[in-house]
């Protein structure tokens, strides 16, 4: 790891307006067509009765052709593919400090490892849609190795007077950094924040070896019925590999 990136936010860079109005529009089209929101709560996402959703935890090799849209977009947005991507979405939630890592190995029932050591290097947040949105906003600040074990880690806070940078969500926007940057999204009163996250990676992580799209899994840590796998490092939830959802001719 480049020892420089514990030091300051300078390598952050914005993007606005990414993306055609089109292209934008069949994005999001695709991306809301596969999610299934709460009846009552509709800024409420919830899982699909038929059991499609997202993967969690998605990655595409840089030697693989893309096979659904959501990558044909990344590595069109990306001009190739240089790097394996790892790729996710999110949805009007909220997240603790952390920073991006091999999270596959760190939720794989029977691992426990002491510290993280793989990064990525690089980390884009594209705001697909936003909406009325009333918080949510992206928080980021400088990396110190020292501060982090696993990148499961809860209750962090930056130290006293660490420069914090924050940035409001703005649809059509890419928000970019090189190396781990420790961030948050904050608490979101209302409106419609759908995000596609991707980071690009030098090397296939350990954990994405064994699969390229992960769920998680229905066996939980703490489970009497799974001791017999071992500790594992993940205090919340364990993945489990899966296939794409979605058949797709592009």
């Amino acid at each position: 790891m480049d020892e420089n990136w514990r030091n300051g936010l300078d390598n952050i860079k914005i993007a606005k307006n990414v993306l055609s109005k089109k292209d934008l529009h069949e994005l999001k089209t695709y991306m809301y067509t596969n999610m299934a929101f709460h009846e009552i709560y509709p800024n409420e996402r919830i899982p699909r009765t038929d059991g499609k959703d997202f993967p969690i935890y998605n990655f595409l090799p840089k030697n693989k052709k893309p096979t659904n849209l959501l990558e044909k977009y990344i590595v069109g947005l990306m001009n190739g593919q240089e790097h394996h991507i790892e790729y996710w979405m999110r949805y009007n939630d909220s997240l603790n400090w952390h920073v991006d890592s091999d999270e596959i190995i760190e939720r794989t029932p029977g691992v426990k490892i002491k510290s993280t050591e793989e990064y990525p290097i690089s980390t884009f947040t594209f705001y697909v849609d936003v909406d009325k949105v009333v918080g949510g906003e992206l928080q980021v600040a400088p990396f110190d190795k020292r501060d982090f074990n696993l990148l499961t880690t809860e209750n962090y806070e930056p130290s006293q007077g660490t420069k914090v940078l924050t940035i409001p969500p703005e649809n059509n926007c890419v928000i970019s950094w090189n190396g781990p940057i420790s961030h948050r999204v904050l608490e979101q009163q209302d409106g419609k924040r759908l995000v596609l996250v991707w980071s690009l990676w030098k090397n296939i992580p350990r954990g994405f070896r064994k699969g390229l799209h992960w769920k998680p899994s229905t066996i939980f840590p703490g489970n009497n019925d799974f001791t017999d796998q071992g500790f594992s490092t993940s205090e919340d939830f364990y993945v489990v590999s899966v296939e794409w959802p979605i058949k797709e001719d592009l």
